[in-house]
């Protein structure tokens, strides 16, 4: 906190400080006796997410793309939940992420193998409903819905179960 504000004193005084370190979560987790560390996968986990197999289907390359969602860019349910296509700078190969815990947009790279998913997902596979701007759909009933939090937290904890990871 006190080095977010030096940063806002120099702005103030006309120095010149980028925006995004503005954005920067500077503070520290405050964590207590009994809270237990965030999960991490394992290496081992790792590999076995590396050699799952996705169907060839419009599930299977959804699924495909919000899992790289998770391991590529470390983002929440929530902020996968949010993404719209409009969010995706494809030229300039970033994401811009507008539902955070933060409340600050925040623009992230994207690697190779996220954006080939992404790709493979919009062009051949994502449902053409321009009823919501949200990127990631799911059919329920033959209906077609934008994703939720929830239904994204499902897609994760499906992969993982077929995976064998806990």
């Amino acid at each position: 906190t006190a080095i977010r504000r030096f940063f806002r004193f120099l702005r103030h005084n006309d120095e010149i400080v980028h925006p995004s370190v503005l954005n920067l979560p500077l503070s520290t987790p405050n964590w207590s006796k009994n809270s237990s560390l965030p999960v991490v996968l394992s290496a081992e986990d790792r590999i076995k997410l590396d050699a799952y197999e996705f169907p060839e289907s419009r599930t299977g390359y959804r699924d495909r793309a919000i899992l790289y969602c998770f391991t590529e860019l470390g983002l929440r349910c929530c902020e996968v939940a949010g993404l719209c296509l409009a969010d995706i700078k494809w030229n300039q190969g970033t994401i811009v992420i507008r539902k955070t815990k933060t409340r600050f947009a925040r623009e992230l790279p994207i690697s190779e193998k996220l954006g080939s998913a992404l790709e493979d997902y919009v062009i051949h596979n994502r449902p053409r409903d321009l009823g919501s701007p949200l990127f990631f759909k799911y059919s329920s009933a033959h209906i077609l819905l934008p994703a939720t939090t929830e239904s994204i937290r499902g897609v994760i904890r499906r992969i993982f179960a077929k995976t064998g990871i806990t």
